[in-house]
């Protein structure tokens, strides 16, 4: 499952709905099925910059031969 967030074309409300697959959205506001999906930013963590070589299978000291 996957969390979306939406605008509803009538009201303005926006919300967020977490969907598996296509299903149908609603606006929990007025009832409406004219949404639109926004685009959401993804937050990422990293304790150090080289943290994303330091978790990859590849790098060196993996346990890999």
């Amino acid at each position: 499952m996957k969390l979306y967030e939406f605008i509803c074309q009538d009201c303005s409300k926006e919300f967020e709905e977490l969907l598996q697959d296509s299903s149908e959205v609603y606006c929990p506001q007025c009832s409406s099925k004219n949404v639109k999906r926004l685009l959401s930013a993804v937050k990422t963590s990293q304790t150090d910059a080289g943290s994303a070589e330091n978790n990859s299978a590849c790098a060196p000291g993996s346990g890999f031969s």
